[in-house]
């Protein structure tokens, strides 16, 4: 599972900027990888935002633990 602490402590989902910035990834790209299906969002009037469950469901989803695997093989 997935923790963030500061100010998204406590939040039940984030803007696409705020999930870009947690992916570590540029504003514009968040934009793009939601569009892309990429990273799953809703849209409330003008609005999209990225649930917090989705987010933690996708950084850890089944290859996860191949993912680390992979970091810490070299």
């Amino acid at each position: 599972m997935v923790t963030y602490y500061g100010r998204y402590r406590g939040v039940l989902d984030y803007t696409a900027p705020e999930a870009a910035r947690l992916l570590g990834i540029s504003r514009q790209a968040g934009y793009a990888a939601v569009a892309a299906g990429a990273v799953p969002a809703i849209r409330i009037g003008r609005r999209l935002l990225v649930p917090k469950a989705a987010l933690n469901t996708l950084l850890d989803g089944p290859d996860a633990k191949l993912r680390t695997e992979d970091r810490t093989a070299g």
